[in-house]
C-alpha cells in the first residue's frame, strides 16, 4: 500500500497546481502519442493511452488526498484537450472525464482515500480500460449502432464478442494498474531516498 506521507513533493497546500501540472502532462501525452496513433490508426489507442495515464492519476489521489480528485484531474484534461484541439475532440474529451471518474470510483472513497492498495489499483485500471472499448459503441451508437461501430455481427455472436473484448480489456486494466502502482512505488522512493539527508 502506498500512502500521501511517501509523496514528499505534494503537500496539501500545493494540492491545485499538482493538479494542474498532472492536467497538462497528461493533456499533452494526449495531443502527441495520441494524435501519432491516430495518424498511423494504430489499434487500442485509446487503452494504450489510459494506460499510460494511470500513474499521473493515481499521483492525483495521493497529492489530494480528497473525494474526487481524479474526477476533477480528468474534467480539467478534458476542457484543456477540448481547448487545445486535434482530432476527434468530443469523443476525447468525453473519454477522459468518464475514465477518471471510473478510476475515482476503483480507488474508492474510504476513510483513507490518500492509500492506495493493490487491488484498488487493478479494480481501477480494470474499469478505465474496459470503458475505452465501450466508448465507441456508447458514443457512436446511436448515429451508426454499436455493432456497426466496432464492426461486430449482430445477435448473440455480435453480445459474445464484445463482452469478450470488455474481459480483455478489463484484464489488462487490471495488470496496467498494478504496473502503475508499482512505478509510482519505485519513483517515490527515490525520492524520498534523495531528499533524506545522509548520515555524518
Amino acid at each position: 500500500m502506498i500512502e500521501r506521507g511517501m509523496v514528499p513533493w505534494a503537500p496539501r497546500w500545493r494540492g491545485l497546481t499538482t493538479l494542474a501540472v498532472l492536467a497538462a502532462l497528461w493533456a499533452v501525452l494526449e495531443l502527441s502519442l495520441g494524435n501519432a496513433l491516430i495518424a498511423v490508426r494504430a489499434p487500442m489507442r485509446g487503452a494504450l493511452l489510459t494506460a499510460l495515464a494511470l500513474p499521473l492519476m493515481f499521483t492525483a489521489r495521493l497529492a489530494v488526498p480528497r473525494p474526487g480528485s481524479v474526477a476533477a484531474l480528468g474534467l480539467t484534461t478534458a476542457t484543456v484537450r477540448w481547448l487545445l484541439g486535434g482530432a476527434f475532440i468530443p469523443q476525447v474529451s468525453l473519454a477522459i472525464t468518464i475514465e477518471a471518474l471510473l478510476v475515482e470510483i476503483g480507488l474508492g472513497w474510504s476513510r483513507r482515500p490518500e492509500a492506495i492498495s493493490r487491488p484498488r489499483a487493478a479494480l481501477a485500471g480494470g474499469l478505465a480500460l474496459a470503458y475505452t472499448a465501450a466508448h465507441p459503441v456508447l458514443f457512436w451508437g446511436l448515429l451508426l449502432g454499436g455493432g456497426h461501430a466496432l464492426r461486430l455481427p449482430q445477435g448473440f455472436p455480435g453480445l459474445a464478442l464484445f463482452a469478450a473484448v470488455l474481459a480483455a480489456h478489463f484484464l489488462a486494466g487490471g495488470l496496467a494498474g498494478i504496473w502503475a502502482l508499482k512505478l509510482l512505488r519505485r519513483y517515490t522512493f527515490r525520492v524520498r531516498a534523495a531528499s533524506s539527508p545522509s548520515p555524518s
